[in-house]
């Protein structure tokens, strides 16, 4: 017997089992001869993999094996041959490792393995393979009856979905218990439901991620929640009522009324909804400027394209350098008659700082505050109900077949793109103790700002314009070295006009 043993113990979740595990073998080991002087733990760790993957990660397993050249009188012992390996080719690893030094495997419930004589390996061998085919079987039943599940429109089992909680209580048709049946929770799918028009109406992922934890909300596993958990949340096919497997939703055929039938759990948006959020959600462009979807730039949904009027985003060129780009174009939206805006943000950024700053320090600049906002108001007020009643109309027109799903998605995001240049307009009239600070040094005030400060302020004061084209390509007295920036492709017009603006 060896004079001592290498203890491995692995857990596929969690280390719930495995004191179990050490409490068990150690004594057995060390009953049979020798003492237990290291160990090795996989925890989270599976050994069992689909057959077309490599095999599972198992660093300490690893380890282990390293370790057998330099303790030639030491043994291997485990619970169980399969916490060794559920793989017929961890099997041929194991037995490759230990037959140069004849390294002895012992198992509490399994059996000693002598690998380095036939019948050693062939014991093993078995072992192992028997703990995959449980596993492969374990796995066929799971996976139809996922499948049985999705086909039939029923929950699926595992984490509770947020918007829904479980009624345990809940019976079926012939009045038995049917524990498991999902119900609306419906704080969580209030959430759902005005994420979803947060996101049709421009809003970033990571300004709706932050508003839910400031909120103190969590998801359904406790945690915070992050751009990814929202996006997850929000693009799912089941807040429309539509089963799922595999990534794809399931055709349940039709209802009594020839109508497409849903999932057996209630839905907490319309389907058209549904849809134009997940391929707003999907799109490529979104993630063009590689830094996340909150607003990082001055004039981002405030500037306005002057080849179609849209509002400007912004997105990186081919070098990274960040650039306002027409939201048509940057969104690979259906072009539209003549250019389109797209300027060096840096560039415009810098001249509307200079020229909000000149303009502040103008002596009837404090007539700025006495301004009565409330004719922008109304007017900013009447073309939000207008893209309100031109959304109404789209789905309308979907419902009815007229448009396609495309053709809904692109009418949604043109509409987002007006609605954001609106909001953001709307939010600058809302912020009236943004521009009081600003009065008495424009300069330091403007620097000690933060971004959503500045937007405002340039949102109340200024409509800013980028023209396209290159009408003019390079500015007024242009040498050599200069840069090409040209203030004549900016059209400034104030929102309230002073007497020093001539």
């Amino acid at each position: 017997m060896p004079s001592e043993w290498l203890l491995y113990l692995r857990k596929s979740v969690g280390y719930a089992g495995l004191a179990r595990q050490r409490d068990t073998t150690t004594p057995y080991l060390e009953g049979i001869g020798g003492k237990v002087t290291a160990e090795y733990s996989d925890a989270d760790r599976t050994a069992y993999r689909d057959v077309m993957a490599p095999l599972p990660p198992r660093p300490n397993f690893d380890r282990m094996l390293a370790e057998l050249p330099r303790r030639p009188d030491a043994g291997i012992g485990a619970w169980h041959a399969d916490r060794l390996g559920r793989d017929p080719e961890a099997a041929e690893i194991l037995i490759r490792a230990c037959i140069p030094d004849r390294h002895l495997i012992a198992t509490r419930t399994s059996g000693i393995y002598e690998v380095w004589t036939a019948t050693g390996r062939k014991r093993l061998r078995a072992d192992i393979l028997d703990a995959a085919q449980e596993v492969d079987h374990n796995t066929e039943r799971l996976v139809a009856a996922k499948a049985e599940a999705a086909a039939e429109g029923r929950y699926l089992g595992g984490l509770r979905p947020f918007g829904w909680r479980l009624d345990r209580n809940a019976r079926n048709e012939d009045g038995e218990l049917a524990p498991g049946v999902l119900v609306l929770d419906e704080a969580e799918a209030a959430l759902i439901v005005q994420g979803s028009a947060d996101i049709l109406a421009g809003v970033a992922v990571r300004e709706i991620a932050r508003r839910w934890n400031a909120a103190g909300l969590t998801g359904a596993g406790g945690g915070r929640w992050t751009t990814s958990t929202v996006h997850k949340v929000l693009s799912r096919p089941r807040n429309a009522g539509l089963a799922e497997h595999h990534g794809k939703v399931v055709d349940l055929g039709l209802d009594d009324q020839g109508k497409p039938r849903k999932a057996r759990w209630p839905e907490i948006v319309d389907e058209p909804t549904w849809r134009a959020v997940a391929a707003i959600l999907s799109d490529p462009a979104r993630k063009t400027n590689h830094g996340g979807t909150a607003v990082s730039r001055l004039l981002s949904g405030i500037a306005l394209c002057g080849g179609c009027g849209l509002a400007v985003i912004v997105n990186a060129s081919a070098d990274g350098t960040p650039r306002y780009r027409c939201s048509r174009h940057a969104r690979g939206l259906p072009p539209s008659p003549g250019p389109h805006a797209s300027r060096k943000a840096a560039d415009i950024d810098a001249y509307i700082t200079v020229t909000v700053a000149e303009r502040l320090r103008r002596p009837d600049a404090s007539m700025l505050l006495r301004a009565d906002h409330a004719d922008d108001r109304k007017e900013l007020r009447a073309r939000e109900a207008a893209i309100a009643g031109r959304q109404a109309e789209q789905w309308q027109l979907y419902r009815t077949g007229v448009i396609t799903d495309a053709e809904l998605t692109e009418g949604r995001r043109e509409l987002a793109a007006d609605l954001a240049g609106i909001r953001s307009r709307l939010d600058a009239l809302d912020e009236a103790d943004v521009l009081a600070p600003m009065l008495a040094d424009p300069e330091a005030a403007w620097d000690r700002a933060t971004l959503g400060q500045q937007r405002a302020v340039v949102a109340g004061l200024v409509y800013v314009t980028l023209m396209p084209g290159a009408k003019f390509s390079r500015p007024p007295g242009w040498k050599p070295g200069d840069g090409q920036f040209d203030p004549r492709l900016i059209d400034i017009r104030w929102a309230h006009p002073l007497p020093s603006d001539g």
